[in-house]
């Protein structure tokens, strides 16, 4: 079985020649191997709230774009709160 570090691996090596037709095809296929094996951040949150269910099979750039709406409104509606969420993401 093909470990995600050999993926990682071949990816910086292919990333560091020059740009072909062959390489780029190389790398695509690499990078949707990576992506399904290795979890991304949100994966490793588990939560089994309505909001997370939710999330499940979104676009992360869709539902980034409905947060940042949701956060602008806060800013507005309720200062301290948005403030507060701010510091807290800033911490991270």
């Amino acid at each position: 079985m093909i470990s995600i570090d050999e993926i990682e691996k071949t990816i910086i090596e292919l990333e560091s020649k020059e740009t072909s037709f062959a390489v780029c095809e190389k790398l695509s296929y690499l990078y949707t191997v990576r992506d399904h094996i290795k979890p991304s951040s949100t994966a490793e949150f588990r939560s089994d709230s309505e909001f997370m269910k939710s999330l499940s099979g979104k676009s992360s750039a869709s539902v980034w774009k409905v947060l940042d709406e949701l956060m602008t409104t806060i800013k507005v509606i309720q200062p301290r709160l948005y403030e507060a969420t701010i510091s807290e993401i800033k911490k991270i």
